[in-house]
């Protein structure tokens, strides 16, 4: 069973009761939207449209919410994101530290050019690919336990780089 939440979604409607039609792309063009799915253990959030400041309380509430409904965690379906900024990142990295706090998993299943540029300029992706430890599938520990350097204090790991800061 699929459920929306976002803009034009009811709140508290009861599953199966007939709903008012969602609200018109044209006049929310840039609003972010969430659609909930189960797909076995885990819940596959679809979002669309932009993930901002003004997105927070959209992507805490559909996220949360697949958290609560799935046994093993949640997979995040992101191609349709036009923008992402580092407000909304942070929401997903709590998020992500709430469920692993359940024994649960929080991944990227599919990701567009604006998500994957933030994840790749931020060092963030590996958080959030299945396993979702930041570590390759054979390393135990730290990367320095792994047998590779620790990163420096407000260094990079994993072969990232600085775009910014041209390193």
């Amino acid at each position: 069973m699929e459920q929306a939440i976002g803009p034009g979604s009811p709140r508290g409607a009861r599953p199966g009761a007939r709903q008012a039609p969602p609200a018109r792309v044209a006049e929310l063009p840039y609003a972010l939207s969430a659609t909930l799915r189960q797909d076995g253990d885990r819940v596959v959030v679809t979002l669309c449209g932009e993930l901002d400041l003004d997105a927070e309380a959209v992507l805490r509430e559909a996220v949360g919410q697949a958290l609560r409904r799935s046994r093993t965690g949640v997979d995040l379906d992101m191609a349709r994101i036009a923008f992402w900024d580092c407000s909304a990142l942070n929401v997903l990295l709590d998020l992500r530290c709430a469920a692993r706090r359940d024994g649960k998993t929080l991944t990227v299943r599919a990701a567009g050019p604006a998500v994957t540029r933030l994840l790749e300029l931020t060092g963030t992706g590996p958080l959030f690919l299945p396993g979702g430890d930041g570590l390759p599938p054979d390393a135990a520990g730290s990367p320095a336990d792994a047998g590779g350097e620790a990163p420096a204090p407000g260094g990079r790991a994993g072969g990232i780089t600085d775009t910014a800061r041209g390193n």
